[in-house]
Formats: structure tokens, C-alpha cells, sequence
């Protein structure tokens, strides 16, 4: 939630305040742009979660021989949501919008994430994997497991990231079209 607000409320109170335009007039680039506002957005939430899993470890047994990992999954994930909320904030013309599409957007879907297998009819299950693919939630759940508890898969969870990156980001870059110049 951090990382999504951060990325789309940078991005839409640029494009409220009229900001956006100065800002790629000089030397930056409308990509270089977005890349560093999701550069800043993954790197101020991974702190927060860093400090959130720390704070979880004085209560629960932890392997700290595996922080490394955790800082890697904790990465992909934030910039694959920094990237989601790029695109969020590109296609929302004013803070408050981008600020409520972000909330409406990541809570049915980090709920959607939370669904184990056996809880739904087979058919609803296949379906709410879909839709769980096409967002970071689940990838970012499977990539944390995977760090936290030696459970396998952080490369695939990894690789599942950076392809959301890849998409969000393109989507975002194209949806800059609508700014104005």
C-alpha cells in the first residue's frame, strides 16, 4: 500500500500541479522520469517493510542468516508495486483519485492473494489465479515466502516481478502520452 500511494500520488500531483511538463522539458526523460519515482517509491517502502519484518522479529524466530534474500524479495516486490502505482498514477488525473484508485484497486486484490486452494470450488480457484497473476501481490507473497521460510521458488516469483515491472511500466509509459507536453 505504501509503494502504491507513493508512486501514483508523485506521479498525479506532478501532473495536477502542471509539474510534469517542466520536469521533461530539461535533460530527464519522460522514462527516466518514471524509473527514478519508482526507484524512490521501492526504496522507501522497502525500508518501512524491512523495519516492519524486524520489528515482527523480536516475537517470532526468524532466520536472520537469510536477510539477504529478504531484501531481494522485498525489492522485486516494491518495485513491481512502484510500477502499479505508476501506471495508477498516469491514469488518474489528480491525487485524490490516484489515492482511491490505488485503495479500491489493492484491497480486493491483496484479498484475492489470500486465498488458499481448497477455500473456493476449483473453477473460482483457476480464476482468482488469473487475475492474482496479472497483479504483485501473490508474486510478492510467493517471493517473501520463499525468502523467509526456505520454501523454493524465489527465482520464479522473482522472474513472475520483473515481468510485471516490464508491463506496468510500459503501460505507465504509454499512458504518459496523455500529459500534456
Amino acid at each position: 500500500f505504501i509503494t502504491l500511494l507513493l508512486a501514483a500520488g508523485m506521479l498525479a500531483v506532478e501532473r495536477e500541479e502542471n509539474a510534469f511538463p517542466r520536469l521533461v522539458r530539461g535533460l530527464v526523460s519522460r522514462s527516466a522520469l518514471l524509473a527514478e519515482k519508482a526507484g524512490l517509491a521501492a526504496v522507501c517502502s522497502t525500508a518501512v517493510c524491512l523495519l516492519m519484518l524486524m520489528g515482527l522479529g523480536l516475537f517470532v524466530d526468524l532466520d536472520w542468516s537469510r536477510f539477504a534474500l529478504w531484501v531481494v524479495a522485498m525489492a522485486g516486490g516494491a518495485l513491481a508495486f512502484a510500477a502499479l502505482g505508476l501506471a495508477i498514477g498516469t491514469l488518474a488525473r489528480e491525487v485524490r483519485a490516484a489515492s482511491l484508485l490505488a485503495f479500491m484497486l489493492a484491497l480486493p486484490l491483496a484479498f484475492l492473494a489470500l486465498v488458499p486452494s481448497g477455500a473456493v470450488a476449483p473453477a473460482l480457484y483457476d480464476v482468482i489465479r488469473a487475475v492474482s497473476a496479472v497483479f504483485p501481490f501473490k508474486p510478492t507473497l510467493d517471493a517473501l515466502d520463499a525468502a523467509l521460510n526456505d520454501a523454493g521458488g524465489l527465482g520464479t516469483a522473482l522472474l513472475h516481478l520483473a515481468a510485471l515491472v516490464v508491463a506496468f511500466g510500459a503501460l505507465s509509459r504509454l499512458a504518459l502520452r496523455r500529459f500534456a507536453a
